[in-house]
């Protein structure tokens, strides 16, 4: 450009000064417009200048006029497709708070009210339209309580004008795109338009500009540049979140926990819980976790030092102050109902806290765990008894899994846990917290996880034992299990128990008497197995240890390679030295049933004893007898073999204890047999030995 930068206007007057004065011509207006009229040169008026025109047949200012748009420009559309306007951050407030606060901007036709689709820390509404007016945006900017700074475009109409311009242009560029010099002209004229429209709508934004309007809680605003407006924003984060704490750790205090401090975290919350007592929680030299604890744990006054020692404590940090007192307050809340923790990081996601997901990812596990005493925990699992780092780690993770139930234990039921502490001669208490109620809670929970398969399943124990339990299995919340179910279980009422005193002890009594019940309905069990082997293959009532040894030693001539697989185990079995009964008895069951007798159900106990009873008949049989072996005072000892044409021999061995043989069954079955004829007796009595042989 001959005449000045690019940017320099070149219009017809200043052409013609400079042909008359530059270079001497006298009369150039004629030839200005003969140039004109041979497209030699072009005048583009909307930059203001005259510019070499390479030629073409197309009538670049027909092919705009003409070219077809729709009648009303869709301003929002087309401006968020444009302008990529970057959030906007307070930073006034990031000095004083440590926490970044980002406006995000919003464009739209009317002013923006859906506050549940808040985005960022806040918001800045351009508003594009033709029809609102001041007193209505006034009216909306006074009822919305958000951070929400609303900013009006008098001059939309004006901006939807060169909208519509603009995309007449790119449609005749698309309709002559073959004809490069006229395509080229088009893109200028696209990109200066475009140039304007940043001026009118981002630009503006920095400037005092009359065509803007800015509106905050019902009052105008005056901007007279960009350092106004931060100023403004910082104000804003301010007053809508006036409660967040003053936390000074960018590595923390951000959206989201980078991998590195997220692996901080984890070492942190560890060394919290394994190291309360000593400072810096005992982290050596500087890593990110030491960090953690410097802002989060030192700066607030969390973990302070007292007699030589380090212990946790409620905030001293006034800023913090009222983040605890909120903590607290759910919790008390959540005494009603089991409430997720979810709910409690929605809150504080929102004003007047406003916190940002990485603080809230250590917040909540250190406070939940300074205040672990306050509320019972609970996953998808039920309740956790034991809150340590790796329960804490998965608090942060995945917090929507975790529940928690304030304790309530006051009124009847503070008077009922300190006759539970007085039978455990435990010193009597105002308040009960997590500690002092798990402490005494613990072993009634216990008992059920603690049973084997049988002594969960069988019905062999008392009504009141099976539903108490029961209520022990079903067991949710350690709170209603302890104070509602296990007395209503037993009978009783928390109410109940209170008003009659007198029917505390009997309770107690009672609960301590199935409790024993459940926890012994196993040893139970395999007390009645014992008596069988006793009755049926012993004879007479004897110590465990005297008892084995005397079964293994009148089997000691059995003749193993006569044994059958499932014998020979049950042979090994029955050698075994073993110290405990209950482990011999096992065996046994494993042998013949396949499983143990702590898994079996009710209705196998008799089947177990058949198959025991059947197991040792077959020792017998295969065992090599001689007098020494036979106590005659105690037992009687048959050798059976009957002979047929058809059928064989069929031998058998039986060994019965003296109290097994009934002489009012003999008696009654000889008279039942034919008495004048002994041959026909002999006949029937070996037909039934026959039978009684060929079925085992």
């Amino acid at each position: 450009n001959l005449l000045g930068p690019g940017s320099a206007t070149s219009d017809f007057d200043c052409v013609k000064s400079y042909a008359r004065y530059a270079l001497n011509i006298g009369q150039p207006e004629e030839i200005i417009t003969a140039l004109e009229n041979h497209k030699i040169i072009l005048y583009a008026g909307y930059a203001r200048k005259y510019r070499i025109f390479k030629g073409t047949d197309v009538d670049i200012a027909a092919a705009i006029r003409d070219a077809e748009v729709p009648a009303k420009v869709d301003v929002v559309s087309y401006l968020n497709e444009y302008f990529d306007l970057y959030p906007l951050q307070a930073k006034e407030y990031f000095y004083e708070k440590g926490t970044s606060r980002f406006f995000v901007f919003k464009l739209t036709d009317a002013p923006w009210q859906d506050m549940q689709e808040m985005e960022g820390d806040g918001i800045i509404n351009l508003i594009f339209s033709d029809t609102l007016t001041e007193a209505e945006l006034q009216k909306v900017s006074a009822d919305c309580k958000e951070a929400v700074l609303f900013c009006y475009y008098k001059n939309t109409k004006t901006i939807r004008e060169l909208l519509t311009l603009i995309l007449k242009i790119e449609v005749a560029k698309g309709t002559y795109f073959n004809d490069k010099v006229a395509a080229k002209e088009f893109e200028e004229q696209i990109f200066h338009y475009k140039q304007e429209l940043n001026s009118y709508v981002k630009d503006s934004l920095f400037r005092n500009d009359p065509n803007l309007r800015w509106y905050y809680q019902g009052e105008r605003v005056a901007l007279d540049g960009h350092k106004a407006l931060n100023r403004l924003l910082s104000r804003i984060a301010v007053e809508v979140y006036p409660d967040t704490p003053v936390f000074r750790n960018e590595s923390v205090n951000k959206s989201r926990l980078s991998s590195q401090m997220s692996l901080a975290r984890k070492v942190f919350l560890k060394m919290m819980v394994n190291n309360p007592g000593i400072a810096d929680f005992g982290i050596e030299k500087f890593p990110p976790e030491k960090s953690i604890y410097r802002s989060l744990m030192s700066k607030p006054g969390i973990h302070i030092a007292e007699a030589g020692r380090y212990r946790f404590s409620a905030p001293m940090e006034p800023t913090f102050l009222g983040l605890w007192e909120y903590g607290l307050e759910f919790i008390e809340y959540s005494k009603s109902q089991r409430t997720k923790i979810t709910v409690l990081i929605e809150q504080l996601k929102r004003r007047p806290w406003g916190m940002k997901q990485g603080f809230i990812d250590l917040w909540i596990p250190v406070f939940l765990y300074l205040n672990r005493d306050r509320f019972a925990l609970f996953d998808e699992y039920g309740y956790i008894a034991r809150i340590d780092a790796e329960i804490l780690d998965l608090i942060s993770k995945r917090p929507s899994n975790f529940e928690i139930k304030g304790f309530d234990i006051s009124g009847a039921r503070l008077e009922l846990f300190n006759c539970y502490r007085a039978l455990r001669d435990l010193d009597e208490t105002d308040r009960a917290d997590s500690g002092t109620f798990i402490e005494l809670i613990r072993p009634y929970l216990a008992i059920y996880r603690n049973l084997n398969v049988y002594a969960k399943k069988t019905n062999r124990i008392s009504k009141k034992a099976k539903s108490l339990r029961e209520a022990i299995a079903k067991s949710t919340e350690p709170e209603k299990t302890f104070f509602e179910d296990i007395p209503e279980a037993l009978g009783y009422t928390i109410d109940g128990l209170v008003k009659h005193p007198e029917q505390v002890d009997p309770y107690l009594e009672e609960l301590d008497g199935c409790i024993v019940e459940i926890q012994g309905s196993y040893d139970e069990l395999m007390n009645r197995v014992e008596n069988f082997v006793l009755d049926e293959v012993v004879g007479e009532k004897l110590e465990y240890e005297v008892y084995r040894k005397k079964i293994q030693e009148r089997y000691r001539n059995l003749k193993e390679h006569l044994l059958q697989p499932k014998q020979k185990r049950f042979y090994i079995q029955v050698k075994l030295e073993l110290s405990d009964r209950n482990a011999w008895f096992e065996g046994f069951a494993r042998v013949l049933m396949g499983h143990a007798l702590n898994e079996m159900a009710d209705q196998d106990e008799a089947r177990f004893y058949e198959l025991l009873k059947d197991a040792f008949h077959e020792l017998d049989e295969l065992n090599t007898l001689s007098w020494e072996d036979i106590d005659p005072d105690k037992e009687e000892v048959f050798s059976v073999e009957v002979s047929a044409f058809r059928t064989g021999t069929q031998k058998k061995t039986l060994r019965l204890m003296n109290n097994s043989l009934n002489s009012e069954m003999e008696e009654e079955i000889k008279r039942r047999l034919p008495g004048n004829d002994r041959n026909l007796r002999i006949a029937l009595l070996v037909k039934l030995l026959q039978e009684e042989l060929k079925n085992g």
